[in-house]
């Protein structure tokens, strides 16, 4: 900032209903938009479950997907706000 010009970084939050959509096609493809961790653990635990229940339990590690997704979400938005209102 030699010059005087001032930086605007803009990052944009995520959206929950996005990631509750992508979830629940996807499973834990879905959580690629929100949480990479996420992803591979649930991939795993994916992998494993249908295997052993020949894809019947799918049906509820999609929705342990949605969840998780929403609250990683959430939990995105609330860290981006907190570091916007600490550089003011």
């Amino acid at each position: 900032m030699e010059n005087g010009n001032k930086v605007v970084i803009t990052i944009a939050a995520k959206n929950r209903g996005i990631s509750l959509i992508l979830t629940l096609l996807f499973g834990s493809f879905g959580l690629l938009y929100t949480t990479i961790s996420g992803f591979f653990i649930m991939l795993a635990i994916e992998v494993f479950v249908a295997i052993f229940t020949l894809g019947f339990g799918l049906i509820i590690t999609h929705i342990i997907c949605a969840v998780w997704g929403v609250m990683a979400v959430d939990k995105y938005n609330k860290e981006l706000l907190s570091k916007a209102n600490t550089s003011l």
